[in-house]
C-alpha cells in the first residue's frame, strides 16, 4: 500500500483538507483524489491534464486500488455534508465525464503513450457499481455527438469535431469493452 504522508508531505503544490487531496492552482484548488474504504476515486479532470496522469501512472504502478471519477464525486450533498455523491446520478455523470474526456485526442495519445488500460478501469469502475446498462446508454449518446458530421456553408466542406483516429476507435469501443468485460 501506498504511504500517503511521505508522498505528499514535501511537495508544496498539494494540500489535504476534509479527507480529499487539493492540487494547489495558485488561484484555486482542484481536488486531485479522496480515499474511502481502501479506494481511490482519482478526479478525472482535464483542467490539470499532466499532473491527472503523474498521479494515475503513481497510483498504476504501486497497485492502488482506484476509480476514475468526475470532479462532481467531489462535492458534499447539501443536507449531510459527511455523505459524498454515491447515488445512480453520481454514476451516471462518473460514466458521461469518462467516455468524454476519452474522446479528447491528447487524453487518448496520453493513455496510449504511458501504456494505460483506460477501458480496464472504466469496467472495473461499471461493475463495482452494476451499471453497465447505464455505460451503453452513455455510450450511444456519445457516440452519437462525436460521429456527427459538420458542415460549413461558408466554405462548403464537411468536417469533424474529433480527429479520424478518435472517431474510428471509439466506433468500436463498445464492442471490445463487452469483449474485455468477458475476459477479465
Amino acid at each position: 500500500m501506498v504511504d500517503w504522508s511521505t508522498r505528499y508531505q514535501d511537495i508544496t503544490q498539494y494540500h489535504t483538507k476534509g479527507g480529499i487531496v487539493h492540487f494547489d492552482m495558485q488561484v484555486f484548488k482542484i481536488p486531485v483524489f479522496r480515499i474511502e474504504n481502501g479506494r481511490v476515486y482519482l478526479n478525472f479532470d482535464l483542467r490539470y491534464e499532466n499532473q491527472f496522469f503523474k498521479e494515475l501512472r503513481y497510483l498504476l504502478k504501486n497497485n492502488v486500488d482506484l476509480f476514475l471519477v468526475s470532479r462532481n464525486h467531489f462535492i458534499p450533498r447539501k443536507r449531510n455534508p459527511d455523505h459524498w455523491i454515491s447515488n445512480s446520478n453520481g454514476v451516471d455523470e462518473d460514466i458521461r465525464n469518462f467516455l468524454h474526456n476519452y474522446a479528447q485526442s491528447s487524453v487518448n495519445k496520453k493513455f496510449k503513450k504511458y501504456d494505460i488500460d483506460a477501458i480496464e478501469l472504466l469496467i472495473k469502475y461499471v461493475d463495482s457499481e452494476n451499471a453497465f446498462e447505464t455505460l451503453s446508454e452513455e455510450y450511444t449518446k456519445i457516440n452519437k455527438q462525436i460521429q456527427t458530421e459538420q458542415y460549413d456553408w461558408f466554405q462548403s466542406r464537411k468536417y469533424f469535431d474529433h480527429d479520424r483516429s478518435v472517431r474510428e476507435e471509439y466506433d468500436g469501443l463498445l464492442r471490445r469493452i463487452k469483449l474485455k468485460r468477458i475476459l477479465l
